[in-house]
């Protein structure tokens, strides 16, 4: 009953975008009552919310390309390198991961029987941290729409230490954690690290003596029975880094609804493109280019990153995304997705990150930029609440603020790279 509620929640906060906007803390409050049966029906669906693809994502690898020998640890040859170039080889063919190429068996009956209800979304948060800190790797392993726990099972964490040919490493493993109000020999972490453990959840700290060096590293994390995997990206950054934030609903697309309506194109297993604001690319894109890291803070609920992750990646510059930990903070009002937003910039500051710049829609983006002391003047807020407070106004689309991103100077202390380079070092895996 919990596990349901909190789902009832989850999709009651989605109709509160439907009604009153993403964060929109003084629409939020008038949401009706209907929206909250509709949300009902919504939980009770078992369909995932990418049912288009309903094949657990085991392999990153496109289609056209050459898959690596079966032994995960191998290194591709780059000799065929006519002008000796390794590095330019290397992009060219980089070696993409492949899990183990057997399961290993479920350690519980009732876990095959979760697979059963639909496609695998497990998801991990992307990890900011200043190079020396603890580098903690957060994942969630769950199934179908329902976002039904995969609990007590044996997971493998594996990265690749020198992006993007070197050999995938193995660096540790890990299992699972139980619901909060079961008993079982599995461990739930309640909120030691920061996070409430809801269950299915891997905290992960890389050992010290295996800790990586500043740059972006890609994680994976693969569950042992079925070899679904959970796919995010460590980013390691100096101090004194320099990054902006942008929000995502009503503020890169043109407004809050575009999320519900794929959301409810996807429960009738149908496509729907959310539309973006005219050069929303190129704004994100000019910061990118200048060496700003791009840092995606949105209040969508954490289930929602593969939707989000397809919309973005073939857009968007890349950056590292963070969605909301618990269904509570999607809520629209300050002290929920706003105090999300503000204490998860205090975090990224805590890191060493000097964040420039910050883009919203909502009154909540408004509230959460000035309580986390970005400046008004550097806060851009497009929509219906441009220049509240003291913000800086956007119209209804980036073309005209493209001058000002682009007469900004570069970053003097850039946002890290690839290690080992390629064409374009700072793209998504």
């Amino acid at each position: 009953m919990l596990r349901r509620a909190a789902r009832s929640t989850f999709m009651f906060a989605l109709g509160l975008w439907s009604t009153a906007g993403c964060g929109d803390a003084d629409l939020g409050e008038r949401a009706h009552t209907e929206t909250l049966a509709d949300a009902e029906t919504l939980a009770d669906g078992e369909v995932a919310s990418d049912e288009t693809d309903t094949t657990p994502e085991v392999l990153d690898v496109a289609p056209e390309a050459e898959l690596p020998p079966t032994d995960s640890a191998s290194t591709p040859d780059t000799d065929g390198d006519a002008d000796g170039d390794a590095p330019l080889a290397c992009a060219l063919r980089p070696l993409p991961f492949t899990p183990p190429s057997q399961p290993t068996p479920w350690r519980s009956l009732a876990s095959e029987a979760i697979t059963a209800l639909g496609s695998a979304n497990h998801r991990g948060q992307d990890v900011i941290v200043a190079v020396g800190e603890p580098q903690v790797l957060v994942a969630k392993f769950a199934y179908a729409f329902v976002d039904k726990d995969m609990t007590c099972e044996d997971v493998e964490v594996w990265m690749q230490r020198e992006v993007p040919c070197g050999a995938w490493e193995l660096v540790g493993r890990a299992r699972t954690s139980d619901n909060p109000d079961d008993s079982t020999e599995c461990e739930n972490h309640g909120t030691r690290y920061g996070i409430e453990d809801d269950g299915g959840r891997v905290f992960f700290e890389i050992p010290e003596h295996a800790r990586f060096d500043v740059g972006r590293y890609p994680v994976r994390m693969v569950l042992g029975g079925d070899l679904s995997v959970a796919s995010f990206d460590l980013i390691v950054v100096e101090r004194g880094t320099q990054a902006i934030v942008t929000d995502i609903d009503g503020t890169l697309t043109t407004g809050d609804d575009e999320l519900i309506t794929e959301v409810a194109f996807a429960i009738f297993n149908e496509t729907y493109e959310q539309v973006a604001y005219p050069d929303a690319d190129r704004m994100v894109r000019a910061w990118h280019d200048k060496g700003y890291l791009v840092v995606y803070l949105t209040g969508r609920p954490d289930l929602l990153r593969r939707m989000t992750e397809r919309w973005l990646e073939p857009r968007f510059s890349a950056g590292p995304l963070h969605l909301t930990d618990t269904n509570a903070q999607v809520l629209p009002r300050n002290d929920a997705v706003g105090v999300y937003k503000r204490d998860y910039i205090a975090y990224l500051r805590q890191q060493g990150l000097d964040i420039v710049a910050a883009y919203g829609n909502a009154t909540t983006d408004i509230w959460a930029y000035a309580e986390a002391g970005i400046p008004k003047e550097r806060t851009f807020i497009i929509g219906k609440h441009a220049g509240e407070e003291g913000t800086v106004p956007l119209t209804a689309s980036y073309t005209a603020h493209l001058q000002t991103v682009l007469s900004f100077p570069a970053a003097t202390h850039p946002a890290p790279p690839a290690p080992s380079g390629g064409p374009d070092p700072n793209g998504w895996w």
